[in-house]
């Protein structure tokens, strides 16, 4: 978990890929106290998620490289507010 408005996502998301675990990050305190209530029921597999697809195109018919990695993320909003979700992706 990670919280500050300066936590390096990339860095955690990477770690996270690369040993089988997971990040969450909070922009603030506030959100720590949701995501440690909700902790316990993620690493149960008691809590539901939201699953997407997705499709990243390279521009000028570039090709994926084999060992690189896609970092990015989705702003969603709810009616608690805006929560950005970043995401990273390796690619084999």
């Amino acid at each position: 978990m990670g919280l500050s408005s300066s936590v390096d996502v990339v860095v955690l998301s990477r770690l996270a890929n690369e040993t089988g675990g997971s990040v969450m990050w909070a922009s603030d305190a506030q959100q720590l106290v949701s995501m440690y209530k909700t902790l316990g029921g993620v690493l149960r597999g008691a809590v539901a998620f939201y699953r997407t697809r997705w499709t990243a195109t390279l521009t000028n018919g570039q090709n994926w490289g084999s060992g690189g990695w896609l970092q990015s993320g989705v702003s969603i909003q709810t009616s608690a507010g805006t929560v950005w979700a970043p995401f990273y992706v390796s690619i084999p």
